[in-house]
């Protein structure tokens, strides 16, 4: 995972990385499960899309 800039609660805009032993069974998620409302996950693709 990695988070940056602002959004990330980052005073000074740099790149960060946690390098995160890993274990079988440890537990650890790496993204919210969940599923998308009808439309959703169309509109963040697009939103996606216009940043690229």
């Amino acid at each position: 995972m990695l988070n940056n800039n602002r959004a990330a609660g980052q005073s000074v805009d740099h790149t960060h990385f946690h390098i995160v032993p890993r274990y079988h069974n440890d537990g650890f998620k790496l993204w919210p499960q969940g599923k998308y409302q009808d439309g959703e996950a169309t509109k963040i693709a697009g939103e996606i899309k216009r940043f690229l």
